[in-house]
This record gives structure tokens, sequence and C-alpha cells, in this order.
């Protein structure tokens, strides 16, 4: 988040956030403040589907699942291994975004919270890899996890 002393309106927008990089931000509309605009900084930023209070709540769940005591990474997940390991879970209906790729989905139960989105292509880093998913999965409990491990084609980090 931006410092509140650092905002500034430029073209209608005040950016608010930025992603770790600096490469891509966040800003909401001066005529409209619920209306969120994302994009590269110093382009034309473009809507989000999402209203000023989803989108909160949308980047609160993705800082609980990078920052959570107990999580995994699965950065390479063969599509066909998803049903099993989202089960648990139902997913949330966010509207998204294009940060940091197009495509993510968001999934909860109780006690797991959990993202998954295109992989990287290995050969080719700016591509996704087709058939393969990344999946980041944070639980309450280390317990909460556990029936991951079973799951013997992904490698989990």
């Amino acid at each position: 988040m931006v410092d509140l002393s650092e905002i500034r309106e430029v073209q209608g927008k005040s950016v608010f956030m930025k992603d770790a990089t600096g490469d891509w931000v966040w800003a909401f509309g001066a005529d409209d403040p619920d209306m969120v605009f994302e994009g590269v900084p110093g382009e034309d930023l473009e809507p989000v589907s999402e209203d000023l209070t989803e989108f909160l709540k949308h980047v609160t769940v993705l800082e609980t699942l990078m920052t959570a005591n107990f999580r995994r990474l699965g950065d390479q997940v063969p599509d066909e291994e998803l049903p099993s390991i989202l089960k648990p879970m139902q997913e949330v209906g966010f509207g998204g975004w294009r940060w940091p790729d197009p495509g993510y989905r968001t999934f909860s139960a109780d006690s797991l919270l959990a993202s998954v989105g295109p992989a990287v292509d290995p050969a080719s880093p700016w591509l996704n890899r087709a058939g393969y998913s990344a999946v980041r999965i944070a639980g309450v409990e280390s317990a909460d996890l556990e029936y991951l491990d079973t799951t013997t084609a992904v490698k989990w980090i």
C-alpha cells in the first residue's frame, strides 16, 4: 500500500497500491472512489471487475496465502490433480484482476485458502504451461495440509 501522504491524483486516478517490484499499480477513481483500476505505471490503467471493497478483501486473502505460517506452493501441478487438491474447498466468487496473470481463482474452506492460476512454462517463462497450474494453499494448522502429502505427482514447496 502507498503511504497516504504519497497518494496523488493523476489523470483522474489515485494510485494506492503497487506490487513488490513496482511494475504494476492499482488506483481508485477520483470521480468514483469505489472504482479500481490496474496496470503498468505511467500507462493507461484499466478497470478491475471488483469494486474497492471486494478488491481489498481479495488482497487480504492473497496476503494471507503468501504469509500464513502453514502454506504450500506447487508451481507445476498437473491439472488432473486439481480435483483432489481442491476437493475440501469451494471457489470464492472474486471478480479478479490481471496480476500476476489473468485466470487466477480463489478457493476456501473453514481452515484452508487456495489460489490456482496458470503455471509458468519452464522452457519459456513468459508463457503459460499447458496442462499445469500453480497452486498456493494455506492452512490454519499444519495438519490442515497433510492431505496434500498423498499427492505424489506434486512437489510441494
